[in-house]
């Protein structure tokens, strides 16, 4: 069951991810101040929201597998850097 969620979620992330790429490939091409015939939205706009939809995307994943993951999902803590100008 755990594992049809996973592939569930994974398969929302891949979505997003494309819907994203696909959106990038139109802006590169078109410029994003460009209005889709079919939304009416500018490709700048629907960039963001499309990128909003894969923030979540990979949040839920996260949050799917963490209880999984345990300890490796927080990075192990660095040496703090020297302050600049020895201040």
């Amino acid at each position: 069951m755990a594992g049809e969620h996973i592939a569930m979620q994974l398969g929302i992330l891949i979505e997003s991810a494309g819907r994203v790429q696909a959106v990038a490939g139109r802006s590169i091409r078109w410029g994003l101040s460009s209005v889709s015939r079919s939304s009416g939205e500018s490709n700048r706009d629907i960039l963001l929201h499309d990128l909003h939809d894969l923030r979540r995307a990979i949040a839920r994943i996260e949050s799917s597998l963490a209880p999984a993951v345990g300890a490796l999902s927080a990075p192990p803590e660095t040496e703090q850097a020297e302050p600049l100008n020895g201040q």
